[in-house]
C-alpha cells in the first residue's frame, strides 16, 4: 500500500489499513529497508520509514494480532521485546527516527493502534539489544564485526 501496488480492495482488514495510512501517513521515505550496522554486527529489514501527522519522522513495524475485545472495543497487546529490534534499527539511520509499532487486528476491521515508544524505551531498548547480541556472539563463537574486518 504504502507503495501504490495493487491490494485486495474487498478485503475489509486491509481497507483499514489503508484508511490508517490516508489518516497518518503523510509521506513515505522508504519500505523494506535493510539496515546494516558494522560497527556492533548486525542487519535487518524494517518496514518503513514515514512523515507521520502527528509524530513526525518515525521508523515503523507493523504487526498483526488477534486483540482482546472489551466493552469499549478491542486492545491490543504491545510487547516489550518489540523495541529491541526497532531501536537496534533506529540506530542503524544517522538521525535516530523515533519508533511506532502500529498493530493490524485480525479478529475484526478495526481501526489500527498506534504505539509510540518512549525516548526512554528506544534507549533501554536498544542497550538490551546489545547485551543479547553480545550474549548471541558468544554462545555461537561468532562475531560479525571480525568478520566485517576480514573483508575490508
Amino acid at each position: 500500500m504504502l507503495n501504490n501496488k495493487e491490494w485486495n480492495r474487498d478485503d475489509p482488514t486491509l481497507v483499514k489499513v489503508d484508511e490508517w495510512m490516508k489518516a497518518n501517513v503523510i509521506s513515505k521515505k522508504w519500505t523494506e529497508e535493510i539496515l546494516i550496522n558494522k560497527e556492533i554486527g548486525y542487519g535487518g529489514r524494517a518496514d518503513a520509514l514515514i512523515n507521520h501527522q502527528e509524530h513526525g519522522l518515525v521508523l515503523v513495524d507493523f504487526k498483526t494480532q488477534k486483540c482482546r475485545k472489551l466493552k469499549k472495543g478491542f486492545k491490543p497487546n504491545y510487547y516489550e521485546k518489540w523495541i529491541l529490534q526497532l531501536a537496534a534499527y533506529s540506530e542503524c539511520i544517522d538521525y535516530r527516527p523515533r519508533c511506532l509499532s502500529v498493530v493490524i487486528n485480525t479478529v475484526e476491521p478495526t481501526d489500527c493502534f498506534e504505539k509510540l515508544w518512549t525516548d526512554e524505551e528506544q534507549s533501554e531498548g536498544f542497550r538490551m539489544f546489545v547485551n543479547l547480541h553480545a550474549l548471541w556472539c558468544w554462545t555461537k563463537n561468532y562475531y560479525p564485526v571480525q568478520e566485517l574486518e576480514k573483508l575490508a
